[in-house]
């Protein structure tokens, strides 16, 4: 769950200068890496999160 944490903070610390630098210029190879990179992590973390919870959650219930 740290690794989460740490991603979103990242993204959270780093939009601003996200968006001078990419999102006001026009679009390159360089840009689309850039944005297929950063945010397929953020969806990586997402999903494992929820995944994450999800399984803990089945777990418990199945205690019950």
């Amino acid at each position: 769950m740290v690794n989460i944490a740490l991603v979103v903070f990242e993204h959270l610390i780093t939009i601003d200068r996200e968006i001078e630098v990419f999102w006001k210029h026009k679009f390159s190879i360089a840009k689309a890496l850039f944005i297929i990179n950063r945010y397929l992590i953020l969806l990586d973390a997402t999903l494992r999160l929820v995944s994450d919870l999800d399984i803990r959650l089945a777990y418990r219930v199945s205690r019950s």
